[in-house]
């Protein structure tokens, strides 16, 4: 894991909140602030082949074809609380 960290201020209080964040295995992002309380957080999902399929229209694609297979979600990617459940 490639990561990094900075002070910010809290978008909630204002005062000094940290941010931490990983490059791999794709960019995430964490704020944290111990004065408020206030965090963000990354969660993942995957999207159902309907939900693909409105989106690649929006993008004026083709929906994808019947025998289009999709990848289950890698383990390595599930974060968040849904995946801790």
């Amino acid at each position: 894991m490639s990561g990094y960290s900075d002070d910010i201020d809290c978008p909630n209080c204002y005062e000094e909140a940290t941010l931490m964040g990983e490059t791999r295995p794709f960019p995430t992002s964490y704020v944290e602030c111990i004065e408020c309380g206030f965090y963000s957080t990354v969660e993942t999902g995957q999207m159902s082949r309907e939900d693909i399929d409105e989106a690649r229209e929006n993008r004026e694609l083709e929906a994808l074809a019947d025998d289009h297979v999709i990848k289950p979600l890698e383990e390595h990617l599930k974060y968040g609380k849904k995946w801790r459940e």
